[in-house]
């Protein structure tokens, strides 16, 4: 009795395969499955400081992380600036054209466009950041004509 394993293609061939050889042929297929299955589950991984409530789900996409802010009253006539999400924790939202542009930046070491030392205002004058133009299209819309077709 030989150690050999038999693998037969669909057209009849015929291959014989020693045992150990086949074995560490298929160890290495799993760990590369196990690899490709780890790597799409950090894609939706979440960042603990947005808590355990929300799950990871990799068709999300890219997120940025950010920390909502509201004004409450501080006094009889001023406001102070506090976090005003959910347990005090980050919010996410998916990363649009704006972030990554802004996350491309900072990986070159640039300054980030749409600001003072990036350029962003010589080259869009009246308009203040990526907060304004994730807006414009809103405003864009509500300001145009309908048409009825």
């Amino acid at each position: 009795m030989s150690e050999h394993v038999m693998i037969v293609a669909s057209d009849g061939v015929a291959d014989l395969t020693p045992v150990a050889k086949f074995m560490a042929a298929r160890r290495l297929r799993l760990q590369a499955e196990a690899d490709r299955i780890e790597a799409v589950k950090a894609r939706g991984h979440v960042p603990e400081v947005c808590g355990d409530a929300i799950p990871d789900a990799p068709a999300r996409g890219a997120i940025r992380v950010f920390q909502p802010m509201r004004l409450f009253p501080d006094g009889e006539n001023d406001w102070k600036a506090r976090p005003s999400c959910y347990r005090v924790r980050s919010a996410m939202q998916r990363a649009d054209v704006f972030d990554v542009m802004m996350a491309k930046a900072a990986s070159n070491g640039k300054p980030a466009p749409f600001t003072r030392a990036g350029g962003g205002w010589a080259l869009l004058p009246g308009f203040g950041g990526a907060s304004r133009l994730r807006r414009y299209p809103v405003l864009i819309c509500r300001g145009a004509p309908q048409r009825r077709w």
